[in-house]
């Protein structure tokens, strides 16, 4: 064989393995939306009942529940979605109201009408667990994917959890649980922040990146309930 042809064929073999080796992979594309973009503006006496609501849910030895819930409907009938979503949760739980999955059906669904992101997180909820609805897995998992299309920090939570520890260890992917848990921790949510220091301290062992995250989620309360 030429010597000439012989260098070049081993050139290309060489350029080849070379593009193998070193070019880098598809990166997973994710295009983080805000949470802020979607919420409609609040009523200001909507916003007040609202707030009362929540002083007297977390005032230690409060136990008039049924006021509470009370305030959070005369809230919701003016609109707030806020007030829409802790009045849902309230009667899924059955605190201040009889539980009533129905009712907190219809008060997910007019979230949805509003197209407030928690909305079709709470409607994933809904169908992952068959409270008001037949369970559905398939259709949960397609709500709790809008939500986190739409920046709901919930959603992007449990999607990373999904990808990064849910899944067989050989079937996890991390490239997507570290941009849903990323995503979430932009959307200042101390829930967001806290599950990504988590997953920046236990799988991406970047200790100076997770304290950082640490602390912004202890500045906006760790303990995160799903009440806003």
């Amino acid at each position: 064989m030429d010597e000439r042809l012989t260098a070049r064929m081993l050139k290309t073999c060489l350029l080849v393995i070379l593009l193998l080796t070193e070019a880098p992979a598809i990166a997973f594309e994710f295009e983080c939306a805000r949470q802020a973009d979607y919420l409609p503006p609040l009523d200001k006496d909507a916003d007040e009942l609202f707030m009362q609501a929540r002083r007297a849910e977390v005032t230690p030895g409060n136990t008039d529940e049924e006021n509470i819930s009370g305030l959070y409907q005369l809230a919701a009938d003016k609109g707030h979605w806020k007030a829409m979503h802790n009045l849902s949760r309230r009667y899924l739980d059955g605190i201040g109201v009889p539980t009533d999955s129905g009712k907190a059906l219809d008060l997910t669904e007019k979230l949805i009408e509003m197209n407030v992101p928690i909305g079709y997180y709470n409607m994933a909820v809904l169908l992952e667990r068959g409270r008001g609805v037949h369970q559905d897995t398939k259709a949960a998992w397609q709500y709790l994917h809008k939500a986190a299309s739409m920046g709901e920090p919930n959603a992007l939570v449990r999607i990373g959890q999904h990808y990064g520890f849910d899944l067989p260890k050989e079937d996890q992917e991390n490239e997507k649980a570290a941009a849903y848990y990323a995503c979430a921790a932009q959307q200042n949510s101390a829930l967001g922040q806290h599950e990504y220091a988590d997953w920046l301290e236990i799988v991406d062992k970047n200790y100076p990146k997770a304290a950082y995250y640490y602390l912004l989620a202890a500045g906006g309360g760790i303990n995160v309930p799903l009440y806003l």
